[in-house]
């Protein structure tokens, strides 16, 4: 026997309720927790304050479903940019990646486990459709769907839930894509139009992606002569004065650039 507990906490957050949900499966002997991914939508682009949740797979089945189709159809039509942005501009708005009281990334509660891959500016509706569904074949892609202007494609990939390391895990991944994919919409807080497409796809199984793009300080060379080991302030004059003897000149059309020279000399030197 089989019993089936649906538990809605709602917690205030400055004033803005937050809805967590988890699902509890109990038979005899085991007990499974599902918790439930959730994202957050604000009204519009314009909006950065007053959020609410939902579900993630419940968002993209909204976009699925055509409930929005009549908004999505009028800016797929519209051949004026301006008037195309302007509509667009009055659509939900999602941050795919989280949970946030404010659309600022540090406003950040919880990571969905979610990035989202913006392919932008493909030449037709036609190849936004090819990309998305080339993009059912790859394993880490857990949803792709056409933008709302037509000629995008977006993509849903999980990663690990760490906030600190969303844009290395974004980075690495924007480095198997060969071209279309904006590599700048990298930040957490960075929101996802909503959008009408009857062939969105849905891969509840597909792997999360777990290399992150690590950054390396590199030293970096200089062409400055070797001077500090000495101690002696009058020494380290004379050094850089032959050096600069050396090498440069004062010479009418050079006096200013080689002069920038010498006193970058004298301030790696600890001269100043």
């Amino acid at each position: 026997i089989f019993i089936y507990i649906f538990v809605i906490v709602k917690v205030s957050i400055k004033n803005i309720k937050r809805v967590t949900v988890w699902r509890v499966v109990w038979d005899d002997e085991i007990q499974t927790v599902f918790f439930l991914t959730m994202v957050t939508i604000f009204s519009e682009i314009t909006e950065v304050e007053n959020p609410f949740y939902k579900e993630i797979n419940e968002v993209l089945l909204s976009f699925k479903d055509g409930s929005n189709r009549h908004k999505i159809d009028a800016i797929r039509n519209e051949n004026k940019k301006e008037k195309q942005s302007y509509l667009k501009s009055k659509l939900s708005s999602v941050c795919f990646s989280g949970e946030f009281s404010r659309r600022a990334a540090k406003n950040i509660i919880k990571h969905s486990g979610f990035a989202c891959l913006d392919f932008d500016d493909l030449p037709s509706f036609d190849d936004a459709v090819c990309l998305r569904d080339s993009l059912q074949d790859n394993e880490y892609i857990y949803s792709a769907f056409i933008s709302p202007s037509g000629n995008g494609v977006k993509a849903l990939v999980k990663i690990p839930p760490e906030i600190e390391n969303h844009k290395k895990y974004y980075e690495a991944i924007c480095e198997t894509f060969d071209s279309y994919l904006d590599a700048k919409t990298k930040d957490v807080s960075r929101v996802c139009f909503e959008s009408y497409d009857p062939d969105l796809f849905i891969n509840e199984n597909s792997k999360v992606w777990a290399l992150k793009k690590e950054y390396t300080e590199v030293a970096q060379k200089s062409n400055y002569p070797k001077h500090f080991q000495i101690t002696d302030t009058s020494k380290k004059v004379d050094v850089i004065i032959k050096w600069f003897n050396k090498k440069f000149t004062l010479n009418a059309g050079e006096r200013n650039n080689n002069l920038f020279k010498l006193a970058c000399g004298l301030n790696r030197a600890g001269l100043h």
